[in-house]
């Protein structure tokens, strides 16, 4: 076996061996841990938080949008208590209603 398969077989080894350590660094699954290898080699390792996708977030605006108008109410946000935390800040337009525009990046957290 030549040296460049050995080492392509080698980095998820080594990956999975290093990974408490390098997911110390790593919060919310969003980052990137560098590392040094038993060779010597730096190894850095990236993971992203995945974006869901556009229905998700209207599936998850929905289930909170109770009476179906297409707004959350502040009655409504309690059913989340982050949401009823948040709800003032999230209305950008101060009309005591939340949009799914107004709410779609809290949603992506």
């Amino acid at each position: 076996m030549d040296i460049k398969r050995k080492w392509l077989l080698a980095v998820p080894l080594l990956v999975l061996a290093l990974w408490p350590r390098a997911s110390a660094y790593a919060q919310d699954a969003t980052g990137s841990a560098t590392f040094q290898d038993a060779a010597g080699n730096t190894i850095t390792v990236t993971s992203h938080h995945a974006m869901p996708a556009q229905e998700d977030l209207q599936a998850e605006f929905a289930a909170f949008d109770a009476d179906r108008d297409g707004g959350i109410s502040p009655r409504e946000a309690r059913a989340d208590k982050y949401l009823a935390r948040a709800f003032r800040m999230l209305d950008g337009n101060r009309d005591g209603r939340l949009q799914f525009e107004e709410v779609r990046e809290w949603l992506d957290e």
